[in-house]
């Protein structure tokens, strides 16, 4: 039967313009077969000379031409997706035998097909090389991002199968992909999937000192300004992803820490930038005293600016509280005086106004933002004798504001809430410091709690007391 569904599947593919109702009938049905039998197949292949291992060869093959179909997804074809959890059930099953003696014999067999699975979906998640005349709706971009995540999840099937291998594949093509490009900058989408692969897989690697130091130093000189700015977000991605390894390699930040200041003042990379420098200083803080000022002036700029979205402001502030949480206490005050200024005073200034809600979503921006940089504003080490850490002198400075804010909007379920976030923050991060502030804080939450009920005052009111309590 299988070698009948493969004699239509192979007339089909040679027509100009086959029926892919039929063929996507027919994989659909194949890899349900696969998926649900995959460990007798399995077995099957362990009887090297048999008919039921010819049929699991033949079958497996046969779904690697169903994941390798021609074209685009989905515009070209809507049937190489079928495939994917196959090849998640095949490697969950393969790795099921590995405290058996035939492990490392059905890893020789299976390897083959994910190898070849690897430089598969290295093709099929490339973007299109030219966007100017493509005919793609915003459907089929959501579909293929979609598609796109799915291939990252099975890249890190592959890599339980492959380990190591899997970065050798990744790193030849990423080679290849560099030498086409220096002959025809089109072949930038070939330089970002392999990226892409390389970004899947960070959370399956923890010792590595030989593809990932190659890929480091190669991240550092690709010409982004030659290529299409998805390759720029593509690498700022993989630098987050790769974060923790780099923490573990921080001689390798200098290859990649100057990429990510470069990228937060672009704003078609941002997001990816921003997420990249949040990884970094969350997971790499204590390697990045160097980077430190070129990280707050570039943030400061790019603030000052005013061209990043919400999201992306949230993610800096975050990044900027870690920076100066290993910075000289003199140092925080001056960084905190010029990139905090302007957000206070234009909380005063929304204060200042009529509550509506245009207002109440500028406040509302301004109190998020300021409130990511209050989760991260600790300085580690205690400070010298009388002098206080540097969140406790700027709530002590601005629980005015806080109190007004209160007072005005404590019927705004949405200001109030960010406000709680932001006074939690403050507790939580400074915990034993916070003890001059706990006071005030309860005073607000039972003012704004008489007037309207809401379960975020209840929340801080929780959180404020619990620290009371542990530093009396």
């Amino acid at each position: 039967m299988l070698g009948k569904f493969m004699k239509i599947l192979d007339m089909e593919r040679s027509l100009s313009d086959p029926n892919n109702d039929i063929m996507a009938s027919i994989y659909l049905l194949l890899a349900g077969v696969a998926d649900t039998h995959s460990k007798v197949f399995i077995e099957n292949l362990r009887n090297r000379n048999s008919e039921g291992c010819k049929v699991a060869e033949d079958l497996f093959t046969c779904l690697l031409r169903c994941s390798d179909l021609p074209g685009s997804y989905p515009v070209d074809e809507t049937s190489s997706s079928i495939t994917f959890g196959f090849w998640y059930t095949l490697q969950d099953d393969i790795l099921s035998w590995q405290d058996t003696a035939d492990y490392a014999e059905l890893l020789l067999i299976i390897k083959p097909y994910y190898r070849e699975l690897v430089c598969i979906m290295i093709r099929k998640a490339m973007y299109e090389s030219s966007e100017e005349n493509s005919t793609w709706t915003l459907d089929d971009k959501e579909t293929f991002r979609c598609y796109r995540q799915d291939v990252a999840d099975t890249y890190m099937y592959c890599y339980n199968v492959l380990n190591l291998e899997m970065l050798d594949i990744l790193s030849t093509k990423l080679d290849e992909a560099l030498q086409k490009c220096t002959v025809n900058r089109d072949h930038w989408n070939m330089i970002e999937s392999c990226l892409h692969a390389f970004g899947a897989v960070a959370e399956c690697i923890e010792l590595e000192n030989l593809f990932l130091p190659k890929l480091m130093i190669t991240l550092k000189s690709i010409p982004y300004t030659d290529l299409h700015y998805k390759v720029l977000s593509s690498a700022l991605e993989t630098v987050g992803a790769y974060s923790e390894w780099l923490a573990d390699h921080p001689d390798m930040l200098e290859n990649v820490v100057p990429l990510v200041i470069s990228g937060i003042s672009n704003t078609e990379v941002s997001p990816s930038a921003t997420m990249a420098l949040k990884d970094l200083t969350h997971n790499c803080q204590k390697y990045l005293h160097q980077y430190a000022e070129h990280i707050l002036m570039a943030s400061q700029s790019v603030l000052q600016g005013g061209q990043l979205r919400l999201p992306e402001r949230t993610r800096l502030m975050y990044s900027i509280g870690k920076i100066l949480s290993i910075l000289p206490v003199d140092s925080i005050m001056q960084y905190l005086q010029i990139i905090l200024s302007p957000s206070f005073e234009e909380i005063q200034s929304l204060l200042n106004s009529q509550p509506d809600p245009s207002i109440s979503t500028m406040l509302i921006t301004r109190l998020k933002v300021i409130s990511a940089l209050f989760l991260t504003l600790h300085i580690q080490n205690k400070p010298a004798s009388g002098v206080q850490q540097p969140l406790l002198v700027i709530g002590q400075n601005t629980m005015g504001l806080y109190t007004i804010i209160g007072t005005k909007y404590c019927n705004n379920a949405e200001v109030i809430d960010v406000l709680c976030g932001l006074l939690k923050h403050i507790v939580t991060t400074l915990m034993d410091d916070s003890k001059p502030l706990i006071t005030d804080i309860l005073n607000l939450v039972v003012n704004i709690y008489r007037e309207t009920p809401q379960a975020s005052v209840l929340g801080l009111s929780t959180t404020a007391m619990i620290d009371d309590v542990w530093t009396r």
